[in-house]
């Protein structure tokens, strides 16, 4: 009975309200024509950005997944260039030290002419020159031709004499 009174004042004030009314009447309106729009189908604006805004979001997903496999494909690109570099510089300090070796072998004197003190550095090169024969990698062969001709250097400078070396 109390909501009645409530009502009954709102009409009173719509009566000497104007813009109230006029209010009421556009509310009454909307009302009238919203019973007319289909609540499965939204408005066509409407739906013509829902599926642009699924548009978009595929293209993004598509950009998102071609730009992930162009980084994949860098990175192998990278990875590939890099090994093949390392791989020629290995070749390259291979075939130096190979050349090196072999200038340092020409200054060699004949194996019977060693000193006593040179016999066991002599057989520590056999050592590395077998290891060269049975070793595969190209790394460890490097390694090997550097132990090399440190030896031969060795036995180079024993084979001369010390510089400031005196005999009796």
């Amino acid at each position: 009975m109390n909501h009645e009174h409530e009502f009954n004042g709102h009409q009173d004030h719509l009566v000497t309200c104007l813009d109230c009314a006029d209010d009421k009447e556009v509310l009454e309106q909307l009302h009238s024509e919203s019973t007319l729009i289909s609540e499965d189908i939204p408005p066509d604006f409407v739906f013509d950005n829902i599926q642009r805004t699924l548009a978009l979001r595929e293209n993004n997903r598509r950009f998102t997944w071609r730009r992930g496999m162009g980084l994949v494909a860098s990175v192998a690109f990278i990875v590939v260039s890099a090994m093949t570099f390392s791989d020629y510089r290995l070749q390259n300090k291979f075939e130096d030290l190979l050349v090196q070796n072999k200038l340092l072998e020409e200054k060699l004197t004949p194996y019977q002419q060693v000193s006593l003190m040179g016999q066991p550095l002599f057989r520590k090169l056999q050592l590395i020159e077998n290891n060269l024969w049975l070793e595969s990698s190209i790394t460890r062969r490097v390694y090997l031709l550097e132990q090399r001709k440190l030896c031969i250097e060795e036995i180079i400078q024993l084979q001369q004499g010390v510089k400031n070396e005196f005999f009796i």
